[in-house]
Order: structure tokens, then sequence, then C-alpha cells
């Protein structure tokens, strides 16, 4: 019989299979053990849970009462001129906290049950919309997309914070927001709350501006060679019993046309914070259409009920401030008119 001789196996080959081998079952350790314990995950776990439109998981892993809290104390913050809400104002406040917390809270669950044509939707939608007009933040309440997400990185035992981005299809700008963690077991993190917020908030309103800007240019343009006001200034002037305080305002509006062919100019007041460009007071104003080049004052009485008028009579002078005056409709004489748009539209 002839003798059969089978090859003996090459032990660098035997030996590159078992290290193959055991790196795959490492990697899989590894996955479960490392991975499926880290922040990360989790958040893997809630961006699929939305998309599936399952709010149980979501909610169950999302304290989202705290972060519409959080976002309307930064609002409210802005709109007081502070970087917290005052004692008085934050009095003044929780009724409108309250209603815009829950509001919004729905109006995320909503959105991530993919009920947005309910009326319900259009209802928490709308109180939205007015409790942030209210406080002078025309953000968009809708028309949010995740993107992405950076890395987390802890902040502490059990603690960490990551940003995620989010598109804003009215704002056509993505958004980053830096969200907080914590380890609820094992293998669980929840996101319990926002970090950054006047930094978010910040984007928004700038891409929100740009967005306005851009929308109200070809109007602008007709508006701006037709009239301009300059030397803009601001003083706090109060009555001899400071029972009453007001903005008296100066501005010099220059028309380029004869004033008989002008029926009305609106505009704007606005009194702003140098340092971010915030909303400190607003008003709607008409100009003199007299008197073309020259100065022309006007006073606005501050009403002590509102909180954000309420702070600016507890200042003792407006030096850190910027007023203007913009220009956003124009009447002329054959009753034709130029509007500015003061919002997006959706």
């Amino acid at each position: 019989m002839k003798h059969i001789s089978i090859p003996r196996p090459d032990g660098k080959i035997l030996a590159a299979l078992f290290s193959l081998i055991l790196c795959v079952e490492g990697t899989q350790v590894s996955y479960r053990q490392i991975y499926m314990k880290t922040p990360d995950y989790s958040l893997r776990q809630i961006v699929a849970a939305a998309a599936e439109n399952d709010v149980d998981t979501v909610s169950s892993m999302v304290d989202e009462k705290a972060i519409a809290n959080e976002i309307f104390d930064q609002l409210a913050a802005k709109a007081g001129g502070g970087t917290t809400p005052q004692p008085v104002l934050q009095l003044a406040w929780i009724p409108l906290k309250a209603d815009f917390s829950s509001s919004l809270e729905s109006l995320m669950n909503e959105e991530i049950a993919g009920t947005t044509d309910s009326a319900h939707y259009e209802e928490m939608k709308l109180t939205v919309d007015n409790r942030l007009k209210a406080i002078g933040f025309p953000i968009p309440s809708s028309g949010w997309q995740y993107q992405k997400a950076s890395w987390a990185h802890q902040t502490g035992s059990g603690k960490a914070e990551m940003t995620l981005t989010f598109y804003n299809t009215v704002l056509k700008a993505s958004i980053p927001v830096t969200v907080t963690m914590e380890r609820q077991s094992s293998r669980v993190w929840h996101i319990t709350g926002l970090v950054h917020v006047d930094g978010t908030i910040d984007a928004i309103q700038e891409a929100y501006d740009r967005e306005l800007a851009a929308y109200n240019e070809p109007i602008q343009k007709r508006i701006d060679k037709t009239v301009s006001v300059s030397n803009v200034s601001t003083n706090l002037v109060r009555d001899d019993d400071d029972r009453m305080t007001f903005l008296r305002v100066h501005y010099t509006p220059k028309y380029a046309i004869d004033a008989d062919k002008l029926s009305e100019v609106k505009g704007v007041y606005e009194l702003r914070r140098s340092a971010d460009g915030a909303v400190l007071y607003s008003s709607p104003i008409r100009l003199v259409l007299s008197g073309s080049g020259k100065d022309h004052t006007t006073q606005f009485l501050l009403n002590p009920l509102i909180p954000s008028q309420y702070a600016i009579m507890n200042r003792s002078d407006l030096k850190d401030t910027k007023s203007t005056v913009r220009i956003t409709e124009l009447t002329l004489d054959d009753d034709s008119t130029l509007t500015l748009a003061d919002k997006l539209p959706e």
C-alpha cells in the first residue's frame, strides 16, 4: 500500500488564526464590558428610540422637564439683564415658567411620537411660541433634527457631558447643545440637563437674526434708500419721588425724499446689552416726518409689573448698553407700503 503523507499545519498560520479568534472574542468582550457601559452607548439608545417614535424609552432616559426649566431660566436671565433671574423676577415668572416647561415637554414628546399634525401639538406649539415671544426670544420651537454627537467626557464620578448638534430647518443652521449625563446603573446613563445654555441661545439668536435679515434684504434696501436714523442715545429719567422711570431717547432721522411724500414712518426702538447684544427693552416708535437731519426726542414709561422693565428701573445707568432705531415700515403718500417681516415664515 502506498504511503499517503498528510501535510502538517504550519505553526505560524495556526498562531495567526488563534490570534484572530482571540481578537474577535476580545472585541466582543470589550464591546459588552466597556462600550455598552459608556454614556455614548446610552445616547445611541436614546437616538434609536427617538427614530422609532418610542416616547416611553426617551422619556425614561431624558429629564425633559429639567431641560425645559433650564432653557427658560437662561432666557429669563437674558431678558432680565443678568446671568440668573433676579429674585423678584423669579417670583413674577413662576406661572410663565411652569406653563412654558409643561408645554415644551409635551411638544418634545409629540415631536418624538411623530404626531406633529395633531391639534394638541399645534396648541402646545402656540403656547411655547407665545411664551418665547413674551420674554423677547423668537426661537423656533419646531424644525429641529438631530445630526451628530461628540464623544462624552466624564466630569466626575458617574457624571459626564456630551455636545449634540441639531439642525434647524427654519434657521438653516446647525446648533450645538451640551447635555449633562448621569450613570443610573452599570450600563445605563440618563440625560439630566443642559450646560452652556447661554452659548446655545446666542447661537440660535445669531442664526435667527441672520436668516431674518436675508429674508428682509430686498425690502430693507428700499427702506435704507429712503430713511436713515443716526445718533441714537438713551438715558434714564426719573420723576422727583422716583415713582416713575422713563427711557428718554434721542435720535436723528434723515429722509432722502420730501416729507410730504411720506404718510407714516414706523420703527422699533431697542435697548441692548453691549456685551452680548441681548434685548433689554423694545418698543414700537413713530418717527417725526419733519426736521430731516435734526435731533428729535421721545420717551417711554417703564412698567414695574413687567419683569424686564423692572430690571432696567433698578439700574443706576445705561453705560453698558446700546440703543438703536430700526425702520420697519414706510407708507408713502400714494398709500403704497414697504414693511419688514418681524419673524421668519414657518
